[in-house]
């Protein structure tokens, strides 16, 4: 899929964020939520063979000394593009067709927060079982199988994200917001506007030469947490704000300690004023995986709430070195400014909608972009994928049988059919001849046994013309998908290609549901 990049983990010699250990499987539940999140993963659970369970890991001989004992490897670093190329084995075809279904079933009606936890939660430990059957997940080690977990994670709440973060839902328009984050973001984001005058000596901590530097580094790296939809993204975020800060004590000489961390993280907030920050601290405490909140993470976390929770009681009683009369003054003073910045643009609204370089980030947003540069055929295809909202959870599709479609009465346009690309070899040729003379009869249902002889047909009659197509429309049907897809190794988009009949519009759809 295209986008923004993944924020940098943390380097060595820093606390980490993350700690990947081997949890045992959360006990079953029973109630409402987790099955109706099951009912969305899949509509008809025809009980599938045998599962095969997940090798444990090969326990290491004892040894007699700490010495001669054998040295694990090292743990590798996640990589959420390895994952996404293991979602693209035969094996992880159910594992998508679940993901795809929970996805339709989860945007047919807006829930509440609690209830979208809920569902999601159940869901993950759904699909980890599913993807512990699957041969690309089943054989590897314990340490890589919870990395793709979490990956699996981070791809749900990408695709979500439009549906869980409240600033994202209003912008979308897809249903109201049940939440109150976006009101509680307005109050914050005025009341850090109205304290920015406070500094250092308020706080009670020194200044150094450089600290300023230090406020913007930390406070750009803050900002980042707007950039990025997953939980475990916008944690890292927040975890590299605050090892700049930790560098700021250093270069102070102070003691690295909740004394003076703190009142350096209330500065840099206020000297920032990130937007959402409220809605995306409601974001990461609800949809981060319970097992996977560290105690580094949780301090963080803790410490961010904690200061944001210091500044909306602000006052000359919590300051040091200010008098109730100039804190008083000092707040008219920049709540005149503000006004008079609000009165120079009148029509500005306070800020509902993502950031630009979110909207910019948007797969989906550069994808729709590319199909109206591209032509209305292509637009309405891409566009089909993602306006569908089935009344109900459908099964996976490899449960469900094809159905031929119904040949037209009127011959079909010179031009190439809606919701296929120019490239796309007509496939329809022998049956568009036949149907300017048919019958209104001949538009009838037929019974099943007539529907599994037509799509044979149908599939032979495909095969057919895929020989006779030249080399030209392959390689021109490669480049479109090179150029939506540039990061896709060519092979790959040529065996998609292959296996859609060389349709375009169907290789585009593959595509996008295996990234």
């Amino acid at each position: 899929m295209a986008g923004l990049p993944e924020p940098a983990d943390p380097t060595a010699g820093a606390p980490q964020v993350e700690a990947h250990t081997d949890q045992a499987d959360p006990p079953t539940t029973t109630d409402a939520h987790a099955d109706e999140a099951r009912d969305m993963a899949t509509s008809s659970d025809k009980g599938k063979g045998r599962a095969d369970e997940r090798p444990s890991e090969a326990s290491s001989p004892a040894t007699s000394g700490a010495a001669r004992r054998p040295q694990l490897p090292a743990e590798k670093p996640f990589d959420f593009n390895r994952f996404l190329e293991q979602m693209k084995h035969r094996s992880a075809v159910p594992v998508n067709e679940y993901v795809r279904s929970f996805f339709r079933g989860f945007t047919r009606r807006p829930y509440k927060p609690e209830e979208q936890v809920k569902l999601i939660f159940d869901f993950l430990d759904f699909i980890a079982a599913r993807m512990a059957e699957a041969t690309v997940w089943a054989e590897l080690p314990p340490s890589d199988f919870d990395q793709a977990t979490e990956a699996m994670e981070k791809l749900v709440m990408n695709r979500l994200y439009t549906y869980t973060f409240s600033p994202a839902i209003a912008a979308e328009g897809h249903w109201p917001v049940q939440s109150d984050d976006l009101e509680r973001d307005r109050a914050f984001a005025k009341r850090a506007r109205l304290y920015a005058w406070v500094t250092e000596q308020h706080l009670d901590v020194p200044r150094g030469a450089h600290s300023d530097r230090f406020y913007a580094f930390a406070g750009q790296e803050l900002n980042k947490i707007n950039h990025y939809k997953a939980p475990r993204d916008k944690t890292i975020c927040l975890l590299n704000c605050c090892k700049v800060i930790f560098g700021l004590i250093r270069h102070l000489d102070t003691e690295e300690s909740a004394d003076a961390f703190m009142p350096l993280l209330i500065l840099v907030v206020l000297r920032t004023n990130p937007p959402h920050l409220v809605s995306n601290v409601e974001f990461i405490t609800r949809f981060r995986t319970p097992q996977r909140r560290t105690s580094e993470s949780e301090y963080y976390l803790s410490s961010l709430a904690g200061a944001m929770a210091f500044i909306e009681r602000m006052d000359h009683t919590t300051l040091s070195h200010i008098s109730e009369e100039s804190l008083q003054a000092n707040v008219q003073q920049a709540e005149a400014q503000w006004e008079a910045e609000a009165a120079q643009a009148p029509d500005a609204r306070p800020p509902l909608s993502l950031s630009a370089s979110m909207a910019a980030a948007s797969l989906a947003d550069d994808t729709r972009a590319f199909f109206q540069r591209t032509g209305e055929a292509a637009r309405m295809g891409f566009s089909r994928l993602f306006t569908e909202r089935p009344d109900q959870v459908v099964a996976p599709a490899s449960e469900l049988q094809p159905v031929p479609p119904v040949t037209p009465l009127a011959p079909p346009p010179t031009d190439a059919p809606l919701g296929m690309a120019p490239h796309a070899p007509r496939r329809t040729a022998l049956a568009s001849t036949e149907s300017a003379t048919a019958s209104p009869a001949d538009a009838m249902p037929v019974s099943p046994s007539h529907q599994v002889v037509a799509a044979r047909r149908a599939n032979e009659e495909a095969d057919d013309s895929i020989e006779e197509v030249s080399e030209e429309q392959v390689a021109a049907a490669t480049q479109t998908l090179q150029s939506i897809f540039p990061h896709t190794d060519v092979a790959v988009l040529q065996m998609v290609l292959e296996e859609c009949h060389l349709d375009v519009e169907q290789a585009i759809d593959r595509l996008l549901d295996m990234t």
